[in-house]
């Protein structure tokens, strides 16, 4: 429908929607739809932890990250440019926390939990950018 929209103006316009809207709209679902893959490998990486991995840290993390989605979400349905930002802003803290996680479970299954919780973080930023971004 996207593709669409930007070929045929009247279809964009039958929508209520102009070029840019129809962009920053597959930039937020693009977002989504890839944060739902990420989601799904952690799910799967979560069943491989081994017995004495520090759970509490990585339910910590899981939460916060959980949190920033939906702080964005929030903001993008809302159009709140200020919460926006503020989603923007946890990105450093957050990195730094899925670090933390790493250094103290220095293994294979906690590099990939951190690599795709990094990938995650940086979707849900992109999706408050985009309503940063929009006019």
């Amino acid at each position: 429908m996207f593709n669409s929209s930007l070929k045929e103006p009247a279809l964009a316009e039958s929508i209520g929607l102009d070029a840019s809207d129809i962009v920053s709209e597959w930039q937020v679902a693009s977002a989504l739809e890839s944060t739902a893959d990420y989601l799904k490998t952690c799910c799967r990486i979560f069943g491989k932890l081994p017995s004495e991995t520090n759970i509490s840290s990585l339910k910590k993390l899981w939460s916060d990250i959980e949190q920033l989605y939906l702080e964005s979400m929030k903001a993008y349905n809302n159009k709140s440019r200020e919460t926006a930002h503020e989603v923007c802003q946890k990105r450093e803290h957050l990195f730094e926390q899925a670090g933390e996680y790493f250094n103290n479970n220095r293994d294979a299954i906690a590099a990939e939990l951190v690599e795709n919780f990094k990938s995650i973080i940086t979707l849900v930023c992109n999706i408050a950018r985009a309503v940063i971004d929009s006019e």
